[in-house]
């Protein structure tokens, strides 16, 4: 196996980290609590991915591939509450979260904006 090297600074990428592009990956396989949106939207696409510590097994016996692809060493990582959300630009921004209250009510927020968006584009 080929070991993992980092993209350099000055090379854009679409993910900030190993974590959220193998959260993004989880979000597009069914894995997020929660998702709407879309990235033709002034939302984006977006999802709500909650992790506990008792599904990191889970975690990593189903997505071990997609946690090497994306070189991420630690899978404890992905354990906590996330806002994912994905522009039409196709970059991906992650928002780590204190309690699960917290990002739902983020998610809802972004819930609404996407029926109004959906609404006048109707």
């Amino acid at each position: 196996m080929s070991e993992y090297l980092p993209t350099p600074d000055y090379i854009s990428t679409k993910y900030s980290s190993p974590r959220d592009e193998v959260l993004h990956h989880l979000s597009l396989e069914g894995w997020a609590n929660q998702s709407s949106g879309d990235t033709a939207s002034t939302t984006g696409y977006f999802a709500r991915i909650s992790n506990s510590e008792a599904e990191l097994q889970e975690l990593t016996t189903n997505f071990e591939e997609a946690m090497q692809s994306a070189g991420l060493a630690d899978p404890s990582a992905l354990i906590g509450h996330y806002l994912l959300v994905e522009t039409d630009d196709g970059f991906v921004h992650v928002g780590a979260y204190k309690s699960e209250e917290e990002v739902i009510a983020d998610y809802l927020k972004l819930e609404a904006a996407y029926e109004d968006w959906a609404g006048e584009m109707a």
